[in-house]
């Protein structure tokens, strides 16, 4: 999940996109809480420098390249059956007839049409609605999560670096303000500990605990409740919580197509199978998790009870 939106635009004169004035779009994607990343291409082979195109949300492609380049259909054509499957917006100096033609002719899939004097406004258009998909708050939720994460290195970097050029009594003093604060939330949290063990609630517990403390408090129910002892859980921290925190917290690191996460010590390599893979055991769990609900909120028979 990124927070930058990339529009590939191709375009064989180079002065006329000079002239256009993209600060109303760029500002329409930023007011969508996105980045703008445009980026400009004038012959064909710049534009496939780009593939395999996964970084890419939307094409914007002329009907007249000039010169001795295919037209505009024909290109959109060789980059669909490259399955390139991303949004396209075609337009001409010309009307849109011409333009419903060629789609029709080339059967070409995924084409938006306008003419040059509409680009800009159809380029926003498409690109809210294709993002409509993203805009969906679990998927933001999954966006939010990574780019938080990286805001809290990028703060770590900036704390080590400028604590590296302060003098040594500086350095002290704000090491001796993060003790002492970090000493009064741990005490805080000792004596709110202590008060549960005086008096505990199943509500207490949970809000006391953190990810890998609710799965140890899954496990230790599962051992003793009538309807979940027999049940297999599976290995949730190392399946989904690793994978979510290196995904969150991690440093990534782009190889390829892929991206390698480097959190704890360890080192998670994130891409497209593993992300079907991560989705599919999220999904396993869900029901899982479900299922287990359902057992817990029936009450056990005393045979149930007398046989856990």
């Amino acid at each position: 999940m990124k927070i930058t939106y990339s529009i590939l635009w191709f375009d064989d004169d180079p002065d006329w996109f000079e002239s256009l004035d993209l600060d109303p779009l760029k500002d329409a994607i930023r007011g969508w809480g996105f980045r703008p990343d445009i980026q400009f291409v004038a012959d064909a082979n710049g534009f496939m420098a780009k593939e395999p195109f996964s970084e890419v949300d939307l094409i914007v492609v002329d009907y007249n390249l000039g010169g001795n380049q295919e037209r505009g259909e024909a290109f959109i054509r060789k980059i669909r059956e490259h399955d390139i499957l991303t949004e396209v917006i075609f337009y001409s100096a010309a009307g849109a007839t011409d333009l419903w033609d060629a789609v029709r002719v080339r059967q070409l899939e995924g084409v938006y049409v306008t003419n040059r004097q509409g680009v800009t406004a159809k380029v926003e258009k498409v690109g809210y609605q294709s993002l409509r998909k993203v805009l969906d708050l679990n998927m933001m939720r999954g966006i939010v999560m990574a780019e938080v994460g990286d805001l809290d290195l990028l703060i770590d970097a900036i704390v080590v670096a400028a604590l590296a050029a302060l003098e040594s009594t500086q350095r002290a003093e704000i090491f001796s303000r993060f003790g002492k604060k970090s000493l009064d939330q741990a005490t805080r949290r000792c004596d709110e500990i202590s008060k549960f063990l005086k008096t505990p609630t199943a509500a207490e517990m949970t809000r006391l605990s953190d990810s890998n403390k609710r799965w140890e408090s899954l496990k230790r129910v599962m051992k003793v409740h009538p309807r979940l002892a027999r049940q297999s859980i599976g290995d949730f921290p190392k399946e989904v919580l690793f994978p979510r925190n290196c995904l969150a917290h991690g440093t990534a690191r782009p190889e390829g197509a892929s991206c390698v996460f480097s959190f704890a010590g360890k080192e998670y390599l994130y891409d497209q199978p593993e992300s079907i893979r991560l989705r599919k055991t999220i999904l396993e769990y869900r029901d899982l998790f479900r299922k287990f609900m359902a057992l817990v909120e029936t009450t056990p028979s005393k045979d149930e009870a007398a046989t856990a």
